[in-house]
C-alpha cells in the first residue's frame, strides 16, 4: 500500500507575514510529522519571549530569517499522511524573493497563496496569482489567513474572494479554490473549524488531497540533453543524460539535433544495469547501434518526433535582476539541455500587475525592466534553438537567462513559441541610426531611357510542382534572346546561398520572402527584369512584397495546378517524402497554401502543356506593357 500513495509537491507563496511558515509548522504538528525535541524547542523559545507557540519555527532554519521574521530561502520538508506523500516548499514572501517563489511553485503541483485577512488582496497577491498563471500550476488553494484577527467573519472572507475572482478572470487556472483559515490557532488547516460554521468547504489537507495530481512530466515527446559522453574503453560509448520527457526503448529510432544524424537504441543504461525501457526524470546512459559524432549539449529525440526550432522566439518571463537589461550586449539562454546566446529582439510590453494591461514599446518610448516585471520578450539567437512551447512541454520550454558579462541570473521565463511578426513592418523594424540609403547617381529614369523599358518584377507562385519553375526557365530564355536585362531568383537556388540559414518554420518563411523581395528591389531599381519563381503560401505575404514596388512594376502570376496534379507530376519526389513523415510543414500536405484573388495572371487550365502556358503568360505581360 505504500507504493500506491501519491506523491503532491505543495508550494506556499504570498506576501510578507501572511503566514506561510506558520501553516506548513501547524500542518506537520497536526499530522504528528514532527519529532518531539523539535516542538520542545519551539515551545521553550515561545516560553523564553513569553509569547505562544509559533510553529513557523519549524521552517525558518536560519538565524537571520528567525531575527527578522521573514523567510529566505525555500525551506522543504517531507512527511506523509495514511493517503499520501507530500512534499512542501516555503517560499519567501518579500518582493525582493519574488525569484525564489517562481523557481519554487514551478514545479509544484498545488500552491497555496496566503492573503492577510487584514490586508486583503495588496500588489504582491497579484503579482503572485499571475506567475502561478505563468507557470501553469494545476491547482491553487487561496487560504484567507488570520481569520481569529477579524473575528471570523464571513464578509472580509467572501469580500477578498469577490476580488480575486474579479481579477483572475483573465487568467488561465485550472482549479481555483477559496478556504477561509487561522494558521497560528488550526481552524480549517487539517480538520473543519468550528468557529467558522458559515463555511462549507474542505480544510486546507483535504484540498490538497482531494486534488487531481496528474503527470509530472510530458509523457510523449521524448526529449535528452547529452551531459556527458562516456569512453571506458573502445569497445563502448555512452551518451549520459536526464530525460527530460517522454519515453524511451531499445530499438526506438531517433535522430540527434542539431545535426540530424539519425540511428537506434541499442541499449539503455541505468543504476549500473541494462533496462529495455526509461522515463522521465531517470538518468541513463544510450548506447546506439551506430557511432555518431554527438557532443555535450546536443538534444535527443525520436525520429519522428522532433522540438520547434527557431533562432527568434517569443517568450514571458520574470525580470530578477537589480540592473536594468542590455540591449547592446548578448545574454545567455540556459535551457534544460542546452545553453545559447541570445540577444533582447524586442520587449513587447511590460505587464501592470495592478490592472493586467500591457505596457506596450513604442517609437518614443522603450519599455525598460526592473526587478520583479514580467515581460512579453523576443529574443534572436546565434544558433538555432529547439524547444517545445511551454504549455506541451515545461521540462524544454523553460529557460533561465544569464547576464554574459557577470554571469548572474537576470530572468526566468517560457517560451511560448517562435516569434511570429510581419518580416515586412518597417516601423517595427530594429535599424542602426547609422545607416543611410546611398542612392546612385545613375537614376532609374536614365537607364529606362537608354534602355528602352524600364525594370519589373514577375513574382511566380504555386504548389511544388504546379510549373513555377518550367515557366521561369522559359521566360528567362525569351529575354535572354531579346537581348534583355533580366536576372531569375528560384526558390531552391537562393536557399544554397543567400537563404541558407533559415529553414521552414512559418517565421524562415516569411524571412525567405523578405529577404527575396528586397534583392529583387534592388535589382529592379538597376532595370533589371526580375524573375521570382517562389511557393510563396500566404496572401499576406505577397501583398507585402506587391507594396515593395509602385503600381504596374509588380506582376503577380498564380500557377493554379491542383494539389493532386502537383502530386501526379512531384518531380522533386517532396511530396512522396512528406506523406511518409520524412518532410515537416511541407506546404499543400503539412502547411496551408492560400490562393491568391489579387494576381494579374492565373493559370489554372491542367490541360495546357508548357509551351502553351508559356505563350498565354507572354500574351498576358504584353498586355500589361512589361515586354
Amino acid at each position: 500500500m505504500e507504493n500506491e500513495k501519491k506523491v503532491i509537491k505543495i508550494a506556499t507563496t504570498g506576501s510578507v507575514d501572511d503566514g506561510k511558515s506558520t501553516l506548513i509548522g501547524r500542518i506537520l504538528f497536526e499530522t504528528g510529522a514532527i519529532f518531539d525535541d523539535q516542538l520542545r524547542n519551539i515551545e521553550n523559545l515561545a516560553k523564553q519571549k513569553n509569547v505562544d507557540v509559533d510553529y513557523s519555527m519549524l521552517l525558518d532554519g536560519l538565524s537571520s530569517e528567525r531575527e527578522q521574521g521573514i523567510t529566505i530561502d525555500v525551506a522543504h520538508c517531507y512527511f506523509e499522511t495514511p493517503n499520501s506523500k507530500l512534499i512542501i516548499m516555503d517560499s519567501p514572501g518579500h518582493v525582493q524573493y519574488t525569484r525564489n517563489m517562481f523557481t519554487g511553485a514551478s514545479s509544484a503541483d498545488v500552491s497555496i497563496l496566503l492573503i492577510d485577512a487584514r490586508n486583503g488582496v495588496i500588489e504582491q497577491t497579484k503579482r503572485h496569482l499571475f506567475i502561478l498563471s505563468l507557470i501553469q500550476v494545476p491547482n491553487i488553494i487561496l487560504a484567507v489567513n488570520k481569520m481569529d484577527l477579524v473575528n471570523y467573519d464571513e464578509n472580509t472572507f467572501r469580500s477578498i474572494k469577490k476580488e480575486i475572482r474579479e481579477y483572475s478572470k483573465k487568467l488561465n487556472y485550472v482549479n481555483l479554490s477559496f478556504i477561509p483559515i487561522s494558521a497560528l490557532k488550526g481552524d480549517n488547516v487539517t480538520s473543519r473549524s468550528e468557529n467558522m460554521e458559515w463555511y462549507n468547504g474542505m480544510s486546507v489537507l483535504e484540498s490538497i488531497e482531494s486534488n487531481y495530481i496528474g503527470a509530472k512530466y510530458n509523457q510523449v515527446d521524448f526529449r535528452m540533453g547529452v551531459q556527458q559522453v562516456i569512453r571506458p574503453n573502445q569497445d563502448y560509448r555512452g551518451y549520459a543524460g536526464q530525460i527530460a520527457s517522454g519515453r524511451v526503448k531499445v530499438g526506438d529510432e531517433i535522430m540527434v539535433l542539431p545535426s540530424g544524424v539519425k540511428s537506434s537504441i541499442k541499449d539503455i543504461v541505468f543504476s549500473g544495469g541494462s533496462v529495455d525501457e526509461a522515463f522521465p526524470g531517470d538518468s541513463v546512459s544510450l548506447v546506439l547501434n551506430h557511432e555518431l559524432d554527438i557532443s555535450n549539449g546536443d538534444l535527443i529525440v525520436k525520429k519522428n518526433n522532433i522540438p520547434a526550432s527557431s533562432s527568434e522566439i517569443d517568450t514571458q518571463l520574470l525580470w530578477m535582476s537589480q540592473e536594468m537589461f542590455d540591449e547592446s550586449r548578448p545574454y545567455f539562454l540556459k535551457q534544460k539541455h542546452n545553453e545559447t546566446k541570445v540577444w533582447i529582439k524586442n520587449i513587447d510590453y511590460k505587464i501592470d500587475i495592478k490592472t493586467l494591461s500591457k505596457k506596450e514599446s513604442g517609437e518614443e518610448e522603450k519599455v525598460s525592466a526592473s526587478l520583479n516585471d514580467i515581460l512579453r520578450v523576443s529574443f534572436e539567437s546565434s544558433k538555432t534553438i529547439y524547444f517545445d512551447p511551454y504549455k506541451i512541454n515545461k521540462q524544454t520550454g523553460s529557460f533561465i537567462l544569464i547576464d554574459s558579462e557577470t554571469n548572474e541570473t537576470v530572468a526566468a521565463g517560457i517560451i511560448r513559441g517562435e516569434k511570429r511578426h510581419s518580416d515586412f513592418d518597417k516601423n517595427k523594424s530594429h535599424k542602426s541610426e547609422n545607416i543611410t540609403w546611398n542612392d546612385s547617381k545613375v537614376t532609374q529614369e536614365d537607364i529606362e531611357v537608354r534602355q528602352g523599358y524600364g525594370g519589373v518584377v514577375i513574382w511566380i507562385y504555386g504548389l511544388s510542382g504546379s510549373g513555377k519553375s518550367t515557366l521561369a526557365n522559359n521566360l528567362s530564355n525569351y529575354f535572354f534572346e531579346k537581348d534583355m536585362k533580366f536576372v531569375s531568383l528560384d526558390g531552391d537556388n537562393v536557399r544554397f546561398g543567400l537563404n541558407r540559414d533559415l529553414g521552414f518554420s512559418n517565421k524562415d518563411r516569411a524571412e525567405n520572402i523578405r529577404r527575396v523581395g528586397e534583392a529583387a528591389k534592388i535589382m529592379y531599381s538597376f532595370g533589371n527584369i526580375c524573375i521570382c519563381s517562389f511557393i510563396s503560401p500566404s496572401e499576406e505575404i505577397r501583398g507585402q512584397v506587391r507594396e515593395l514596388f509602385p503600381e504596374g512594376k509588380y506582376i503577380e502570376i498564380f500557377m493554379d495546378t491542383p494539389l493532386d496534379v502537383c502530386e501526379q507530376r512531384d518531380p522533386k519526389n517532396l511530396y512522396k517524402k512528406a506523406r511518409s513523415g520524412n518532410i515537416k510543414n511541407m506546404t499543400g500536405v503539412g502547411s496551408s497554401f492560400e490562393a491568391g484573388s489579387n494576381s494579374e495572371i492565373i493559370i489554372n487550365d491542367e490541360t495546357l502543356n508548357e509551351t502553351e502556358v508559356f505563350d498565354l503568360v507572354l500574351k498576358k505581360l504584353k498586355g500589361f506593357g512589361v515586354v
